[in-house]
């Protein structure tokens, strides 16, 4: 199976977690995406108004805001100005968030921790983000 190749993207990954957050950076990056790491939503929120993304990946669970008030901030920003952005929840096992729920709440997809590369590459590519 070939390796899906990023090269077009523009990605945000949002974790508070470093060791997660360096993680899916360094992969996301080693497959050619253009990718901003933020370790909470305020912080994130500055990078999707400045760089507008083509995709955002959050874990839901941070001190402060969490995922899903970055998700709220996200959608109230102009379509023009990233309101419309793709995110990808990220959550822990036991967490209150199902795939279901996540979509409701306006996330475009939920990767349950631990995931694989391949869950990564594949929740992005059914974004049909170019």
């Amino acid at each position: 199976m070939a390796v899906q190749r990023l090269d077009h993207l523009s990605i945000i990954v949002v974790d508070d977690n470093d060791n997660i957050r360096t993680t899916l950076s360094d992969f996301l990056s080693r497959l050619g995406a253009n990718v901003g790491a933020s370790e909470n939503a305020e912080t994130a929120l500055i990078a999707i108004k400045k760089v507008q993304p083509d995709v955002v990946v959050s874990d839901i669970s941070m001190p402060g805001k969490d995922g899903v008030s970055l998700l709220r901030e996200i959608r109230s920003l102009d379509p023009a100005r990233g309101g419309l952005t793709p995110v990808i929840a990220l959550t822990g096992i036991g967490g209150s968030l199902n795939s279901i729920k996540a979509r409701a709440l306006g996330f475009n997809a939920l990767l349950t921790k631990p995931f694989t590369p391949s869950d990564l590459l594949q929740a992005i590519s059914e974004l049909n983000v170019d």
